[in-house]
């Protein structure tokens, strides 16, 4: 049993991590800032091997326009449409809703992971406090859940002192601002031949 679970998770790490709008956004603001601008089809062909749709593309970077993020600069060949940064809000992906407002989704994890930084040596009810604002709620769970799948990778170690778990930031681990993703992998396994049929789907896991 032992060597069969470690078979299937050898199989699901194979899978590709969910890119979505945080790749674009990655995209979208390098080029900007290299050249003062980008187009759908850069950001697409970038972005092939995810399999992302250039609807889906299109829509993303609509909704960085609506917000005032993005600015439409010109129409080049072909009718394509050649954006540039408005306004630039950083390396975090932008939560935009079709609209154009922002929304706080995913914020949670952001503060979180910003908070940790100053911090350095915390409790999970102490980094809840200190990453929540009036916009963002963040519940002590919510921290203690990220705390402890980073400390399962090694980026917070921990330890126990009274009755209490504090964490501790190895900044050896903090590659940079964005914050890390929990990720869910859903897959289907065939217990006859004790293998993953196809290609696990990966899902970032929202704040909770």
């Amino acid at each position: 049993m032992a060597r069969r679970s470690i078979k299937i998770m050898a199989e699901l790490a194979e899978a590709e991590a969910p890119r979505g709008h945080q790749a674009y956004w990655r995209l979208i603001r390098e080029a900007c800032l290299a050249r003062g601008e980008v187009t759908v089809r850069e950001v697409a062909e970038a972005c092939a091997a995810t399999r992302s749709t250039r609807a889906t593309i299109i829509g993303y970077m609509a909704r960085l326009g609506r917000a005032g993020i993005l600015a439409r600069l010109r129409v080049g060949a072909h009718g394509t449409t050649v954006w540039g940064l408005a306004e630039d809000p950083g390396p975090l992906t932008p939560m935009i809703r079709r609209d154009g407002t922002r929304y706080t989704r995913g914020l949670g994890r952001d503060h979180l992971w910003r908070t940790i930084g100053i911090l350095k040596r915390f409790d999970a009810r102490e980094l809840a406090i200190r990453a929540r604002t009036e916009d963002v709620r963040v519940t002590e769970a919510a921290a203690r859940d990220y705390c402890e799948a980073l400390a399962a990778v090694g980026v917070l170690s921990k330890a126990r002192e009274g009755g209490r778990v504090v964490y501790t930031a190895r900044q050896s681990a903090r590659t940079g601002p964005v914050a890390p993703s929990i990720i869910e992998l859903r897959a289907v396994y065939d217990p006859n031949a004790n293998k993953v049929l196809g290609r696990p789907i990966a899902r970032e896991v929202g704040d909770g």
